[in-house]
């Protein structure tokens, strides 16, 4: 089987026992079929992909087990050829960006949140949870994390005030990094859902790099604002978070179809 294929399973953390995952429904939207990455996969791929997405968290992270993930998606298939047809379709997945498998044990599937999500109801992150636990600090490789369900990191994450409530967090007294999310308008775990769909990083250092930042700019700037400036920027092309925020800075000085 190919390196894609198999890489990061059977791995073990320090994290103690991967979390077990129960099918999670997924919402089929028309566009699956005329966008130009759903729509372009071979039947196979596409329904592969569609179930390897009820198989994942509501983050769409799931744990990199192929023969599980196998049996529980081709149940009928003959388990020799289930595993090599996997091997060539986590390289179509792969290299058109609708999956990645991670060293760590892991895989994701970028798009989930966009594309498959019902919203509302209950979610579960299990599996995004692990796996932030078990990276590395320092790791390069970025991590993207959707999900309706607020996640803690560092204990900066909490429940947003209204927009009309009263502000608090960085800048506002309680010293850089606390509480950013009260800040105004969305909820943290909106925050961190949207800046998942535009592919920023999320690793460990998510709050370090985001929450004082995003403090700052909410005490001047509406939330839609600056999701709206950063969208600009990472549609040019950059994604790194350092430019991105300094682009951002220069988009929320001028009219956002004017940065260069």
């Amino acid at each position: 089987m190919s390196d894609a294929a198999t890489a990061g399973s059977g791995q073990t953390t320090a994290s103690g026992q991967a979390p077990r995952t129960s099918a999670r429904i997924r919402l089929l939207r028309p566009e699956t079929f005329t966008d130009d990455v759903t729509g372009t996969l071979a039947p196979a791929a596409l329904l592969a992909y569609l179930g390897l997405a009820t198989r994942a968290d509501d983050a769409g992270f799931l744990v990199w087990r192929p023969a599980a993930l196998t049996a529980a998606i081709m149940p009928y298939a003959n388990p020799t050829r289930r595993q090599r047809d996997l091997e060539r379709i986590v390289e179509d997945l792969v290299k058109v960006g609708l999956l990645r498998i991670l060293d760590c044990g892991c895989a994701e599937l970028p798009r989930l949140v966009r594309d498959l999500a019902i919203k509302g109801g209950n979610h579960s992150t299990s599996v995004r949870d692990w796996h932030l636990a078990h990276v590395p600090p320092d790791a390069s490789e970025p991590v993207q994390t959707p999900t309706s369900e607020s996640v803690s990191f560092s204990g900066s994450f909490s429940s947003s005030e209204s927009d009309t409530g009263p502000l608090s967090g960085p800048g506002s007294g309680d010293g850089a990094g606390a509480d950013w999310g009260r800040a105004r308008g969305w909820t943290d775990e909106r925050w961190l859902d949207e800046l998942h769909r535009l592919g920023m990083p999320m690793d460990r250092e998510v709050d370090r790099t985001w929450s004082a930042w995003l403090a700052s700019l909410r005490r001047r700037h509406a939330d839609q604002t600056i999701f709206e400036a950063i969208t600009l920027v990472v549609g040019r092309g950059e994604t790194r978070p350092p430019l991105v925020q300094d682009l951002v800075g220069v988009a929320l000085e001028r009219p956002l179809g004017s940065v260069a």
